[in-house]
């Protein structure tokens, strides 16, 4: 019992310190390119229903175990558990062709997430980034903000719950960004870049949908696809509409440990500013990204990973840097 009071103790310390190191990472140093795309705000595209419905499993043997128990009761009555989730990530991207012509944006991002399972196919989900950008630009000046972001709300759907699709998990995801990040004008009364901005100022709907299946015993494999639209904002920018697709392995060698490895590839169309199309937008990415999570308690779950570039067919010279991702969760 005090192995485990200190190690709650340390899992909040932990936590409090990854907001910090987030929230206080230097801005380094995009270009007057338009980037502006939607993705930044929109929670991770990972198959994390198919993963905390295996956990959720585990609770529900436990509490079968305790018939009676508050747990037992909630369940019977349609609440099956939730999760939190706080995740860390630092990157950043170059516009532009040159040294004359190229701007460097530079974004820390926490984003905060959770959800509630209703039944055994309904899951509702929210999430909230806070971040801070920061912009260089060709001509010496610069902008940065600091702050929330845009509001995302998700339902998902376990349509396998009710339709025959033998060992394979199939979800159906369906959500909207809210403009709860402000859009924020200058002292000289022009808008922020919208790379900069925190939010785009207007509901952006999301749908998609995921497939899970294990391989053999404690692989298993995760396939999904999503999209994200979003009309013009007050600022007259046209944020980048994205599809992102990803394909992923997830690894459980022992009993608290974890490794996901996967591809994702995404594909952003252009922005328009003022209904001009904006020339150094838009494009295609393709990233390899690695995840390992540990669970120092059931309910726990600590986790580090990299997200890395292998193929980048974006517009206008724009390069992405490897991303980097901490964060830590819980179940309840």
């Amino acid at each position: 019992m005090v192995v485990n009071a200190s190690v709650r103790v340390a899992l909040k310390a932990i936590l409090i310190g990854i907001a910090v190191m987030v929230w206080s990472l230097l801005p380094g140093s995009a270009t007057e390119a338009e980037a502006c795309a939607l993705h930044s705000s929109a929670p991770p595209m990972t198959m994390n229903g198919a993963h905390d419905q295996e956990q959720e499993k585990e609770g529900d043997q436990e509490a079968h175990q305790q018939e009676g128990s508050p747990a037992e009761e909630a369940r019977e009555s349609g609440f099956r558990g939730g999760f939190l989730r706080a995740t860390g990530v630092h990157g950043s991207l170059r516009f532009g062709e040159g040294d004359a012509g190229r701007a460097d944006l530079e974004e820390s991002q926490m984003m905060i997430q959770g959800g509630i399972s209703i039944g055994r196919a309904l899951r509702v989900m929210a999430s909230l980034p806070l971040a801070r950008r920061s912009l260089d630009l060709p001509d010496g000046s610069y902008q940065r903000l600091q702050g929330a972001g845009d509001l995302g709300l998700e339902v998902q759907f376990a349509l396998s719950e009710f339709v025959a699709t033998g060992s394979t998990s199939v979800e159906l995801m369906a959500g909207t960004l809210l403009p709860t990040g402000s859009l924020v004008r200058q002292s000289n009364g022009e808008w922020y870049h919208p790379d900069v901005q925190l939010g785009a100022g207007v509901v952006a709907p999301r749908a998609g949908v995921a497939l899970g299946f294990e391989l053999v015993r404690g692989l298993h494999m995760h396939l999904g696809v999503d999209g994200i639209w979003a009309p013009p904002s007050p600022d007259g920018v046209q944020r980048s509409a994205t599809l992102r697709g990803e394909s992923r392995f997830r690894w459980s060698p022992v009993q608290k440990l974890g490794l996901d490895l996967g591809l994702g590839l995404r594909h952003q169309g252009v922005s328009r500013s003022d209904g001009e199309v904006e020339m150094t937008t838009g494009g295609t990415l393709l990233a390899l990204d690695s995840m390992l999570r540990w669970h120092p308690l059931s309910k726990w779950t600590l986790e580090a990973g990299a997200n890395l570039p292998l193929w980048q067919g974006l517009r206008g010279g724009q390069r992405e840097s490897i991303r980097l991702q901490v964060g830590v969760g819980m179940r309840f």
